[in-house]
């Protein structure tokens, strides 16, 4: 009786956080994408409508499938599978120049590489600082050195196979443990589910903890499900064997460990519970201890006086942002000793608390909360800013003009949000502590912690997007369920209401087509300028800087396949008073294309400086180099130009050019800056318009299709007797 009243208690948690994660998801992207707030209701209106779409798609291919044999069903699954391995080829066969960024996923790449040449750490001060960070470097070292071993040098195309690898282990065990709960019809569901994650995919991209770890989480609770059935405890084993390794590679997959804690006094006796718990704890600290001894081989040495100790991450979920603060980063850092970080830190904290109370501290969680659960793309375009070819297309997937991309992710991530509202009615109604609880129990505990103690970021809700979606199959199974009036007739589906239906569809249909028709025009008929990207190094690692006077000139060449007609240079600093000649020549053979004679009163220190050329003058070239000169000037003048300087590695970030300081190359460096050229455009065409157009359309199509009564009734009625099939939770 306690059990079943603690379970509705836990429930009801649920759906309020779920509800209020729906309701920041519907408006979360006014604020990112910058949206006048003047059109705010129409906006949100439009979501809104889209998503009831969506949902109405996913409900429709429910019902289709619910009669369809087994072999057609397996044929259905295999057909998503390969779906998945043709869009992961796809991603890493167009999109190959994306290049790791100047943050964490950039240090472990330029270490890996530094590893696998030297054979020992390179002693950067960021894994000394970031030790957590070190076992991820060594999976990289390891990989990297297994492809040598077969010639393999293309090490960004061995990461992404690698991360494909893994999301599809992920999916693969998400899927089983469907099918073995409910049965294959639900696993096809689940893998559809899985499709509309665009970011899952898109996240293959960007080598890191988050995307390595990724299938971790589902292996975890097939094991579980596994030991359920079979009471087994080489499952309990080897549960707490893959929780040690996925530990030591993201640590916060720690959040599983209280999760099943909480659940196996649910279901176990209490002294098999504490058992089980004693295994999985000894095998986290023999993975531990054995991977401290192999960082330590490899010369990965503790430093006390750089570490950061674990509670400098509460301090930054404490910041008013709730995330990292570089005040907050060197407030930690320049303390001379770990007692010294310690005390300070926690001094920080408690001052933090007192003087944010109840209402500040509120304000903080909501928007923590926001930031990591409330944005469908979890960050993925965070991540994949530097490319080598910024094509159109990777504009409008990844980069500076993907906006549709976005709004499409969201609509979809409304419906996880939805789905999983309603999986936790489904615990409300059941009171059943089954896997629905463990994974009810495994997002509430990481909503907790990533909103109460721990920093927030988007890319920290990715780790448990699997779970997300494994519980928002509990909410269509559980929609399915309130969908039939009479559960104890098989095919009874409101009798008689198809005539509502089509009203329903009708409505839809006409509300789509008028918001269509009239956004129709300022989305393909608005003429704005875009600047189409042929070179894009807008990153500057460090503070490092290439100075440009009497005594120094820079050149940085570069490539470009199309022609251009606008130079954009980063300035850093301007001192004194000066002229400068900036002028761009063919590589090849010296021709001038364009010059500039410019003023240090035309430039703004901290601003970029745009050089426009006349187009047809760089038709044919290929490759160019940029001069920025001194001309004229003060004894102290003379510019200082932003370039990938050192951070806590030297990386070259723009493989296709080469900084030069008075003719001699600079190994590794680029001057921050753009090549491009300002088009003249709407933001989309009128025949991709409308070809989006015929998506919702389809999708009512289809719903009215498989919703007609007399037939679909019948045959529902007559296969599921035959297969004697029960229409309960189960």
């Amino acid at each position: 009786m306690l059990q079943k009243k603690l379970i509705s208690l836990f429930s009801i948690i649920c759906i309020i956080c779920f509800s209020t994660l729906f309701l920041m998801a519907v408006s979360y992207l006014l604020f990112v994408q910058g949206i006048n707030h003047a059109h705010a209701p129409l906006y949100t209106f439009v979501l809104l409508l889209f998503a009831l779409i969506a949902l109405l798609f996913f409900y429709a291919v429910y019902r289709l499938i619910e009669t369809w044999p087994q072999t057609g069903l397996r044929l259905l699954a295999s057909g998503f599978f390969a779906y998945f391995l043709l869009i992961e080829i796809i991603l890493i066969a167009v999109f190959h120049s994306i290049l790791p960024p100047v943050i964490d996923g950039g240090h472990t790449y330029a270490e890996a590489l530094y590893l696998l040449e030297h054979g020992h750490a390179s002693g950067h001060a960021y894994f000394s600082i970031y030790p957590n960070n070190v076992p991820i470097t060594l999976l990289r070292y390891w990989i990297y050195r297994s492809a040598a071993f077969f010639h393999v040098s293309d090490f960004l195309m061995v990461d992404r196979l690698f991360c494909a690898a893994v999301l599809d282990i992920g999916i693969y065990f998400s899927w089983k443990l469907v099918k073995n709960k409910f049965d294959l019809r639900m696993g096809c569901m689940f893998l559809l589910l899985t499709a509309s994650s665009f970011p899952l995919f898109f996240y293959i991209l960007y080598f890191y903890t988050d995307t390595v770890a990724i299938m971790f989480p589902p292996i975890l609770l097939y094991l579980w499900q596994a030991y359920s059935q079979s009471k087994k405890i080489r499952y309990i084993f080897l549960l707490g064997l893959v929780l040690a390794v996925g530990t030591q590679i993201r640590m916060n997959l720690i959040l599983f460990l209280p999760a099943l804690a909480i659940y196996m006094f649910f279901v176990l006796k209490w002294k098999k519970a504490l058992l089980y718990l004693a295994l999985t704890v000894a095998l986290l600290s023999l993975a531990t201890v054995l991977t401290e001894h192999i960082e330590n081989q490899m010369g990965y040495a503790k430093e006390p006086s750089l570490t950061m100790p674990m509670t400098h991450w509460v301090m930054l979920g404490l910041s008013p942002d709730g995330r990292y603060s570089k005040a907050d980063y060197l407030l930690t850092r320049k303390q001379p000793d770990q007692q010294a970080k310690k005390q300070i830190v926690r001094q920080e904290i408690t001052r933090r608390i007192d003087q944010n109370g109840i209402t500040g501290l509120t304000r903080i969680w909501l928007t923590k909360a926001a930031r990591t659960f409330s944005m469908g793309t979890h960050g993925y375009d965070w991540y994949t800013r530097l490319s080598a070819q910024p094509t159109r297309t990777y504009q409008y997937l990844f980069n500076k003009n993907n906006q549709l991309t976005v709004f499409i992710t969201q609509i979809f991530y409304l419906v996880q949000l939805f789905l999983l509202i309603l999986s936790s009615l489904r615990l409300f109604r059941t009171k059943r502590a089954d896997l629905n609880l463990l994974i009810q129990i495994c997002l509430f505990g990481n909503l907790l912690f990533y909103t109460v103690v721990w920093e927030a970021e988007p890319r920290y809700s990715l780790l448990f997007t699997p779970v997300m979606i494994l519980g928002a199959v509990f909410g269509l199974k559980e929609m399915r369920v309130l969908s039939r009036k009479y559960k104890d007739v098989p095919g009874r589906f409101y009798a008689g209401n198809y005539s509502l239906h089509l009203t329903t569809v009708f409505l839809l249909f006409v509300i789509v087509f008028a918001g269509v028709s009239l956004s129709a025009r300022p989305v393909t008929q608005h003429k704005t300028t875009h600047p189409y990207y042929l070179v894009d190094q807008p990153c500057s690692a460090g503070s490092g800087s290439v100075r440009v006077d009497a005594a120094h000139t820079v050149t940085q060449t570069f490539r470009t396949p199309a022609p251009f007609d606008h130079i954009s240079v980063r300035i850093r600093d301007v001192m004194g008073s000066g002229r400068y000649l900036m002028s761009v020549r063919n590589e090849k053979d010296g021709r001038l294309v364009a010059s500039e004679i410019v003023n240090s009163s035309q430039m703004r220190s901290g601003r970029p400086f745009v050089l426009t050329f006349n187009r047809k003058g760089t038709h044919a070239l290929k490759r160019g180099l940029l001069t920025i000169e001194q001309i004229k000037g003060s004894r102290a003048s003379g510019l200082s130009l932003a370039m990938n300087g050192r951070g806590y590695e030297q990386r070259d970030i723009y493989p296709d050019g080469q900084l030069r300081l008075n003719g001699k190359p600079q190994k590794q460096q680029d001057l921050t800056f753009s090549v491009y050229q300002l088009q003249k455009r709407p933001y989309l065409s009128g025949v991709s318009y409308w070809l989006l157009f015929l998506i919702p359309v389809f999708i009512l199509l289809f719903y009215s299709y498989v919703s007609r009564e007399p037939s679909f009734r019948n045959r529902e009625r007559t296969t599921a007797y035959r297969m004697k099939r029960k229409w309960q939770d189960d």
